[in-house]
Order: structure tokens, then C-alpha cells, then sequence
């Protein structure tokens, strides 16, 4: 039975390959046809590499526009801790162009400052209301014994505190610039309560020695009219960045003489210079201006502000 099994498969099975190599025989015959198709698309695609190379021929016409683009748009610009050996630290500034130092929460600030310091920055600003205010006024005690005397501190809270740190936190700003043997310059409190707290802030700023500077409260052009208009005559810390029509806000800052600090939103090259030019021409000479954010970024076009200074 299997012999004739096989017999009878073996006819079939030469059946088969004689079916297919016949049908590739008459395959093979539509391919001359089908070689003048791919001749006319080898064609076609010659007269395509023709036009790309012609498009090529304008490209270099707009590199320095590329270029140019290129160094105004940082790629992906990600913000990095202070203290990482890949973040090169801020060069020194110059005195035309002061620029206080954003420095990181709690203890980390303790370890910052000092390299900065050596780089040539004199005002600092430190983040509070991170930690519990025991801890952190242990820090503030610490931090300003080890300031030198000509260091300018800020001190920011964002909002956060309740109405009773406020107060704790100005009595010891108040307890540093009353003793003589702690020289550092206690310059303002930021924004120590929520935007909706205006009038406890009001009353804060009119008990306290350290000056209180609004800056969520400000946000907006709108926001800084309407602060003014309710009796704001303390520090003004204004984000060009977010605030709004830089004519209109021209015109606020010309039309009445506000204690105007300008700082940055953590925005890259383009708002940053934009910022800048409104300082110059609108910012309060004596204070530093809160642009020292740029060694908190990986890739900017230049962290030397000096030179930036210049094209303004």
C-alpha cells in the first residue's frame, strides 16, 4: 500500500513542480513590459532628484536664517538642580547690571551661596516656607552669620505662609538689620500670603521694619493697577514675561513712580531679553534685577549678562 501511495504521489508532486516552472516561464514573459514601467519610473524618479537638487541650490540662502533661529530657541530648555557638576555656575556680573541669585529651598542654599559669591553676585533670594518655620528660621540664623557684610538677601515665600509665620518671619528679619554685628541687608520679604490677603499684607507692611514686596498679587497689568489703586506703595516685583502689554505697562511705570523690581519668570532667551530692556529702562537702579535664573538652565545662549547687557 505505501508503494503504491508513493507511486501515485510522485506523478502528482512532478505534475506540480512542472505547473509552477510553467507558470513562471509565462510570468517571465510580462516582464519586458514591465521593465519599460520601471524604466519610465527610473526616469521620473531621475527628473525628482533633478528638482530636489535645484530646491537644494536655495537652502543655503536660509542657513544663517536656520542659525539665526537656532540660537533664539534653546531645545527643550530643562531646569537642573544647582548644586550638579553639569550646570556651570553664572559668571560674574557687571555692576551696571545687578542681578540677585536664585538659590534652592532649605539647606541647600547654605552650600550655594558661597561659590556664587565668588563669581561675583551679591544679592541672593531664597525660597522659604518649604520646611517648618522652626527649622527654617534655624537656617536664616545660620545662613546670615555666614553671609558677608555687603550680601543683599531676599527672601521669598510664594504665598505660602500663614498669617502668624508672616509675622514671626519679620520679627527676625527685623532682629538681623537692628543688630550691628549682623551687617547683611534684610531687602524684602516676598509675597508672604496668599494673592486674596492684600489687606493683611497692608497691615504687615505698615508694622514691620523689612519691607514686604508683592509678587503673585501683580501678576497681572490689571492685578498691579488695581494694588496701586488700593494703596500699595511698598516693593513691586513685576514678571514682564506674563504681566501683560509691555506699552501699557510702559505707560504704568511712567505715569507713576512704583518701586519696581523685574524678574524673571524662568523664561529662556527671548523673554529673558525682552525682560531685561524693560528693566533697564523702567526698573528700580538700586535693586537688583531677578534675572539670575540662567545656571538653572542646561542650554542658554549665553549666562553672561554683561554681554547681553550690551545688545540692549
Amino acid at each position: 500500500m505505501r508503494e503504491s501511495a508513493i507511486g501515485k504521489t510522485e506523478p502528482q508532486s512532478r505534475r506540480d513542480v512542472e505547473h509552477q516552472a510553467l507558470f513562471a516561464t509565462e510570468n517571465s514573459t510580462f516582464r519586458p513590459e514591465n521593465s519599460d514601467i520601471a524604466a519610465h519610473n527610473s526616469n521620473g524618479a531621475a527628473q525628482s532628484s533633478d528638482i530636489a537638487a535645484q530646491n537644494l541650490t536655495f537652502r543655503p540662502q536660509n542657513s544663517n536664517g536656520a542659525v539665526q533661529s537656532s540660537t533664539l530657541r534653546p531645545q527643550h530648555p530643562k531646569l537642573q538642580p544647582l548644586s550638579t557638576p553639569h550646570s556651570p555656575l553664572p559668571t560674574p556680573h557687571s555692576p551696571a547690571l545687578p542681578q540677585s541669585a536664585l538659590l534652592p529651598a532649605g539647606e541647600a542654599a547654605l552650600h550655594i551661596w558661597k561659590p556664587l559669591w565668588e563669581q561675583g553676585w551679591r544679592t541672593f533670594k531664597w525660597k522659604i516656607g518649604v520646611q517648618g518655620i522652626a527649622a527654617e528660621l534655624e537656617l536664616l540664623h545660620s545662613f546670615t552669620q555666614s553671609l558677608p557684610a555687603t550680601a543683599n538677601l531676599r527672601l521669598d515665600a510664594n504665598g505660602g505662609l500663614s498669617l502668624d509665620d508672616a509675622a514671626q518671619w519679620l520679627e527676625a528679619c527685623d532682629a538681623i538689620t537692628a543688630n550691628p554685628n549682623l551687617p547683611v541687608v534684610m531687602e524684602y520679604l516676598e509675597q508672604p500670603l496668599a494673592v486674596s490677603q492684600f489687606q493683611a499684607m497692608q497691615h504687615l507692611s505698615d508694622r514691620y521694619t523689612t519691607p514686604i514686596a508683592l509678587d503673585e498679587s501683580v501678576a497681572t497689568l490689571q492685578q498691579l493697577q488695581t494694588c496701586y489703586e488700593d494703596g500699595w506703595r511698598s516693593i513691586f516685583v513685576i514678571k514682564p514675561a506674563i504681566v501683560g502689554s509691555p506699552t501699557r505697562l510702559r505707560q504704568f511705570c511712567q505715569d507713576y513712580a512704583i518701586d519696581a523690581v523685574f524678574s524673571s519668570a524662568l523664561e529662556t532667551a527671548i523673554g529673558r531679553h525682552m525682560g531685561l530692556r524693560l528693566a533697564k529702562e523702567l526698573g528700580n537702579p538700586e535693586r537688583a534685577m531677578g534675572y539670575g535664573t540662567a545656571h538653572w538652565f542646561n542650554d542658554v545662549e549665553t549666562s553672561d549678562f554683561a554681554q547681553l547687557w550690551q545688545t540692549l
